[in-house]
Order: C-alpha cells, then structure tokens, then sequence
C-alpha cells in the first residue's frame, strides 16, 4: 500500500470514527442534556448531578475492590500451583496451548492476570451498575432486611428480632 493510499484510509478511519462519535452523542447527549434542563428547572440540578455521578462511583470501586481481589487471588495461585512445565520445556514448540497457558499463569504473568481480573471485576459490577440504588441501600442499611417477592412482609436477617417462644 503506498503512502497516499495509506493516508487516505487513516483518514477515513478517522472520519468514520468521528461520525459514529456524533451520533452516539446526539443520541445520548441529547436525552441528557433535556434531563438536566428539566432538572435546573426543577431546580434539582444537584441532585441530577449526584444520581449520575454516583452510578458510575459505585461502578468504579466495585470494579476496583473485585478486581483487587481477583488479582490477589491470582497472585497466590500462580505461586501455589505445581510448576509441572519446567522453564527448559517452556520454549519447546511441541507443548499443547494449554500448556504454555498454564506455564503464563504459573510465571505470573501481568499481561494475563490484569486484563482477566478487570474482565471479571466488570461482570461483576455489572448488575451493580444498573441497580445502584439497591447497592448503597443494602451496604449503608443498619438493619439489614430481608424481602420476600410473594409478599409484602419484611423478615429480619438476624434471630434477636423474632419474639422469643419461651
């Protein structure tokens, strides 16, 4: 490919890429930039402000605590496990794919464990995400409550709220 030929197609990359990039922000810049109107109007801007910014707050550290752990996990795994691919069989060419995965897990590798500990960390951040609010009612709850769908009743987590029988 020449140059001028090369040129043009990062060019147009760029183009698409700053296209798509528009219209995703019109689509989702616009419903946000109606709700803070609707809010400053309302004269809740703040509280728009909070319910947005604490989405992505709860997301963030979920995501920072889970992958911490998954890291840590993985950390000690690599240390733990039997190293039964010695480093002089590392280089053969004739060892399975799972086996060279194994051996990257076992030297523990950063290029392994990092990206599949942010992957699982967001999996798990996921639902937390959408569902924000259930999150910080449930860890910021003094008296933890258990709900049942069947019914509007409420069951106490610990026994020392049930009536004692005797």
């Amino acid at each position: 490919m020449s140059a001028v030929k090369r040129r043009r197609f990062t060019i147009g990359i760029i183009l698409t890429l700053l296209a798509v990039s528009v219209v995703l922000l019109i689509v989702y810049g616009l419903g946000k930039l109606v709700d803070i109107w609707w809010y400053h109007a309302l004269g809740y801007e703040f509280y728009f402000w909070q319910r947005m910014l604490y989405s992505y707050t709860v997301f963030s550290v979920v995501i920072l605590v889970f992958a911490g752990l998954f890291f840590f996990n993985m950390r000690v795994a690599s240390r733990v496990l039997p190293d039964s691919v010695g480093p002089a069989n590392c280089n053969q060419g004739d060892l399975s794919p799972y086996a060279k995965l194994y051996h990257w897990f076992r030297a523990g590798s950063l290029a392994l464990s990092i990206p599949l500990a942010l992957g699982l960390a967001i999996l798990i951040a996921i639902p937390l995400y959408r569902h924000w609010e259930m999150f910080l009612f449930y860890v910021s709850d003094p008296l933890p409550v258990l709900t049942t769908r069947s019914s509007a009743r409420t069951f106490p987590t610990t026994c020392s709220h049930f009536p004692s029988t005797a």
